[in-house]
């Protein structure tokens, strides 16, 4: 790589920083895919863009963001397959969230996944939130072949959420 384009992918980055785009997630807040393609003519830069970084900047596809589940139910139908038995065991755990914590143990979430059930699965994010509740859900599921009953996950609740 020649000086001229390390400059020009400094340049870049140092516009896609002040437009706001998220680089990690690949979203774009303030910036119409047309400004991105026209980028090497609309770009104030010290430096003109070599052919093959306007290439690069055309082939960047701008992605919307898809929202975040707020609640139990969006996090288990975006998380499981079969959502059915999920929604389930979260009905019986926690109704849904509408009692997302245990008054007799560290029981938190969608499934009321005790602490140390969450270090053990190495689940990430709080377990408070729907949607990360619900991925360390499936993580112990999966874990246990989709067993929402044998000897781990959700013994406790079992006579209730095979009732439903």
């Amino acid at each position: 790589m020649n000086k001229q384009e390390l400059i020009f992918i400094f340049s870049f980055l140092a516009f896609v920083a002040f437009v706001g785009f998220d680089i990690q997630r690949g979203k774009n807040m303030n910036v119409e895919a047309k400004e991105v393609e026209d980028m090497g003519e609309t770009m104030e830069s010290p430096v003109e863009a070599t052919e093959e970084a306007q290439i690069i900047v055309k082939s960047i596809k701008i992605v919307k963001p898809t929202p975040r589940p707020v609640t139990c139910e969006e996090a288990i139908k975006s998380v499981f397959e079969d959502p059915k038995p999920a929604l389930k065991v979260s009905f019986c755990e926690s109704t849904l969230g509408k009692y997302p914590t245990s008054n007799k143990s560290s029981a938190k979430g969608c499934f009321h996944i005790i602490d140390g059930t969450w270090k053990q699965f190495k689940c990430a994010g709080s377990p408070m939130d729907p949607l990360d509740n619900t991925k360390c859900a499936k993580k112990i599921n999966d874990y246990y072949n989709g067993m929402w009953s044998t000897s781990g996950g959700w013994r406790a609740s079992f006579a209730c959420h095979k009732q439903i």
